[in-house]
């Protein structure tokens, strides 16, 4: 075709030039490219080929969608060998024959909706489906995983031994050495040349408090949610630490060496010294030498740090598990400044960012499936297996407060819950990993146990969206059967190995496995109180439902004596909001109670039980922004409950029974405007 033609077409500039709106001299690699050291990435723009395949697609693009093209080919041509050499391929294994193609593609593996015209059972017409619909939706990160999983199909089929798997690309805007590149956002802001990331890195702590701090987040706050694998981490804080002291001594001796440092990583190792800092307990403070006002400044320095990192990786479009795990992190920081909008908000993105990565469809290491790419490694698909199931935890957890929605929809999540091992168990040499039974103690039991609850927390929210004037007495039964069952299984649960099951007192509690033993009684009160709360009321003027109202009562005194067990322990759980909230509702039922009391001797006993609830919560007012908001409201809803009970007794023709608790709750709706939200959720 080219022997025939007769013109030459001219030559083109190329695209950096043409991106940059500065002139080309049209030479491949152009003048201006070299200048700037960007000769490798100089290439001419492909009018013809951009103009046939639609308006504003780079060479970039079209060279991404030929090379999956090229991998797609491949993959039907091996599949049209198997055919004619086997015979027609029955559904199993043209599953399993997609299931090499990637996560990505296995989903095309699922049938088609019922009433669908379009029976996509050929691999090639799957292929090409895909093809079109991550074309005509721009899904990039899909290319280069898809085309690097690829890559990694040919190697291992010429090769007896697996090779090492490169991960994709970190960053369509990979950072200098020393700064940012010119195509960045911040470059509008910061000159590419500004060692913007020594600059963040220069507000970390020295290396000895930065040791400290981390053993302290794993010894007293990681429980909160397992996402980290502690000697992953530390073999890789080690390498960070040891890249910044290179870079250190490269720069006082005046060489120029290039240092490229993880960002995703680092933007993790922010927000565990972020953590470490915000939850910092007295002992802590005094190795550090710091005061708890520091620690709080210092804390919101590790936060806007980390903040910094994942903006300068542009983490909306360049997504790893470490970005995820990031903001898992900053999720718990936010939550507990009270900024649940942003948490929300937050918790969005990195559910979807999980779910491009493939974190969703990870199943059980029973399965015995192979994994390409990056989840060819045991460790890191039980991490990812924690780290969905936190998202779906935060999720559930706090759908009650956004109208019950949310996005993680059980008929599709494809990802098990995660084994029962400690960190030091888990191995990529230990394959298969024998998970420890449910009955015995291990790192991962509170986790697995807070997962349990919040799918049973999932059934009763979407209880109340079907039936929110109340629930079935079937579903109430059910559900109640089952949070008692779990309840008797945590002795036995959390018991030392070697110590038989029996009351609290004779097992063996020590450190974060007494905390996490509170945190789950805890939960589960909360569960049942939940469940019985749209009776409450009720169970005050009708016989049938007095069984809700005693339930509600004993589970919120249940709640406030378990908070109350250990003051050690009790700070370190109230300076968590969920746990405050968890505290706060309690308070809210006695109050109820409260309002409802004939006699004086039940008046008195119910408000030293307030009082005690108040004065509990005080206890960590100075660190705890949670219960710095609950506090206030709770006391002037007790003065409001006083000042009514006191109006109604007074008043001789008040005329049957006068509503306190509706009193109340128009005053604290008028007084604490900020807290409209979290009354009405609770009233719900």
């Amino acid at each position: 075709m080219s022997e025939g033609r007769t013109v030459s077409r001219p030559t083109q500039s190329c695209f950096q030039c043409r991106n940059r709106k500065i002139k080309c001299n049209r030479s491949h690699p152009c003048a201006a490219c070299l200048l700037r050291g960007e000769g490798d990435t100089c290439h001419e723009v492909e009018k013809i080929i951009a103009r046939a395949i639609g308006p504003g697609v780079t060479v970039e693009a079209v060279d991404e969608v030929l090379s999956k093209v090229v991998a797609l080919e491949q993959s039907v041509s091996k599949l049209s060998k198997m055919i004619s050499k086997n015979g027609p391929v029955e559904d199993s294994s043209e599953t399993e024959s997609m299931h090499h193609l990637g996560p990505q593609k296995r989903v095309l593996s699922s049938p088609p909706p019922a009433g669908s015209k379009i029976q996509a059972t050929r691999p090639e017409q799957k292929a090409s489906m895909m093809l079109a619909d991550q074309l005509a939706m721009g899904n990039r990160m899909n290319g280069r995983r898809n085309s690097m999983q690829s890559e990694a199909e040919r190697a291992i089929s010429s090769s007896p031994v697996d090779p090492p798997i490169p991960l994709p690309s970190s960053s369509k805007f990979p950072p200098n050495a020393n700064g940012i590149s010119h195509d960045h956002p911040l470059s509008l802001l910061v000159r590419p040349a500004t060692s913007i990331v020594f600059q963040i890195l220069s507000h970390l702590p020295d290396e000895t408090d930065s040791r400290s701090l981390i053993r302290f987040y794993f010894d007293r706050i990681e429980w909160y949610t397992r996402i980290l694998h502690y000697p992953t981490f530390s073999y890789d804080a080690k390498i960070l630490t040891r890249q910044i002291s290179d870079s250190a001594s490269s720069a006082s001796s005046g060489s120029t060496a290039a240092t490229h440092f993880s960002l995703p990583f680092l933007s993790t190792y922010f927000m565990v010294l972020c953590l470490a800092y915000h939850f910092i307990e007295f002992d802590m403070c005094k190795v550090l030498d710091n005061t708890f006002e520091d620690a709080a400044k210092m804390s919101k320095k590790m936060y806007n740090a980390a903040q910094l990192c994942l903006w300068i990786d542009n983490y909306l479009e360049n997504h790893s598990l470490e970005g995820v795990q990031t903001l898992i992190l900053m999720g718990i920081y936010q939550q507990n400044l009270g900024d649940s909008d942003s948490h929300w908000a937050l918790l969005g993105s990195a559910i979807k960012i999980a779910q491009i990565l493939g974190v969703d469809r990870l199943g059980t290491e029973s399965d015995r499936k192979s994994y390409p790419g990056p989840w060819k490694s045991v460790v890191r698909r039980e991490v990812g297996r924690r780290v969905w199931w936190n998202l779906i935890h935060n999720e559930w957890s706090n759908a009650a407060t956004h109208n019950g929605a949310y996005t993680i929809v059980p008929s599709q999540n494809n990802t098990g819950l995660p084994l029962n091992v400690n960190d030091i168990d888990l191995e990529d040499d230990l394959d298969p990993i024998e998970p420890a039974p449910h009955t015995e103690y291990t790192e991962m039991t509170y986790s697995l146990m807070r997962f349990r609850f919040v799918e049973i927390h999932r059934q009763i929210m979407d209880s109340v969206e079907n039936h929110p004037t109340g629930f079935r007495p079937s579903f109430i039964t059910e559900i109640d059967s089952r949070v008692l069952t779990m309840l008797k299984d945590l002795p036995a649960a959390f018991q030392a190995p070697g110590v038989s099951t029996g009351e609290r007192s004779s097992l063996s509690f020590k450190g974060v496995k007494s905390i996490e033993y509170t945190i789950s009684l805890i939960t589960a009160e909360a569960m049942r109180m939940r469940l019985h709360r749209p009776f409450l009321f009720r169970g005050y003027t009708e016989e049938r439902y007095g069984p809700s109202k005693q339930q509600c009562v004993a589970s919120a005194k249940a709640i406030l004596k378990y908070l109350k067990y250990d003051i050690g322990q009790t700070t370190v759980l109230l300076r968590r909001w969920s746990v405050m909230f968890f505290g706060f509702t309690a308070a809210i039922v006695l109050l109820v109670d409260y309002c409802q009391q004939k006699g004086a001797g039940a008046l008195q006993d119910s408000r030293k039980e307030l009082q005690s609830a108040l004065n509990m919560f005080k206890m960590v007012q100075v660190s705890s922004n949670a219960a710095q908001s609950f506090i206030p409201l709770l006391e002037s809803m007790v003065a409001a409950a006083e000042r009514n009970l006191t109006s109604n007794t007074s008043n001789k023709h008040s005329g049957g029974h006068h509503d306190v608790w509706s009193e109340i709750a128009k005053e604290a709706f008028v007084s604490s405007h900020p807290y409209l939200d979290l009354l009405n959720y609770w009233t719900s």
